[in-house]
């Protein structure tokens, strides 16, 4: 018997079995080199606080003790809302390896290994840092008033297929300043949307140099061997589960 045939038939076996088991147990290595790559050439929108006033605390900051949070605006025009999202521009950061550690990720107290390396986010230092650029999202009536409501599973961003523009591009006449909150002074609450959470920044359109056009070729082949790269990477992403969770928990 052929002996390349055999351990083709091996290795087809053993990727095929790593798949299996990790789509029972939600534990997996991702290989993501095509991301990685994706980030080069790319700047990508983030929402961007601003510093607080003095004594001022957060409303939905980026934690209890913040000082920093989202200055919200929102202009009516007749039946339709102007939400302003302020953004800062940053380099992308992409994974090219996340460990995931299936249920134990839902237990708080379970010391797990789970994790993405490089971290994809950018502090708040980074974000504050950047020059602050501001887009406005034209919303309807019953898109406007699901800001208010938590999200559900099922529930669809209501920014979702709505095209960010730029002050130049909005026609603000006749438009009239409904909301203009920083932070929570200690006064009577006003009602705000809550655009963290429901992320417009997304919306925004990511800005793209002539470089990552180039290097679009190489990212497809890489996308397509993070396949393989990342069945055999998960079986592999096992043992130093199995010897550091008994360990550390």
């Amino acid at each position: 018997m052929n002996r390349k045939w055999v351990y083709g038939c091996l290795w087809s076996v053993v990727l095929a079995v790593g798949f299996f088991c990790s789509c029972r147990t939600g534990r997996g290595t991702l290989v993501d080199l095509g991301g990685g790559l994706s980030c080069v050439g790319r700047e990508e929108p983030w929402l961007c606080p601003e510093k607080l006033p003095e004594g001022v605390k957060p409303r939905y900051g980026w934690n209890v003790d913040s000082k920093y949070d989202l200055h919200y605006r929102v202009w009516k025009k007749g039946a339709r809302y102007l939400v302003e999202v302020p953004v800062s521009y940053l380099p992308a950061r992409c994974s090219v390896l996340a460990h995931y550690t299936g249920r134990n990720a839902f237990n708080d107290d379970a010391v797990t290994l789970q994790g993405a390396w490089p971290n994809e986010r950018h502090t708040t230092e980074e974000l504050v840092a950047a020059p602050r650029e501001y887009f406005y999202a034209d919303l309807d009536e019953v898109r406007y008033k699901r800001l208010f409501k938590k999200r559900k599973l099922r529930n669809y961003s209501p920014f979702e297929g709505v095209r960010m523009q730029s002050s130049a591009e909005v026609d603000w006449s006749g438009a009239e300043l409904l909301i203009d909150v920083h932070g929570r002074s200690g006064a009577e609450p006003v009602r705000i949307p809550n655009l963290r959470f429901w992320r417009p920044d997304r919306q925004v359109p990511h800005r793209c140099t002539w470089v990552y056009y180039c290097l679009s070729p190489l990212r497809w082949v890489l996308e397509v061997a993070d396949i393989p790269l990342s069945l055999i990477a998960t079986p592999v992403g096992w043992l130093p589960d199995a010897v550091y969770e008994p360990l550390a928990n």
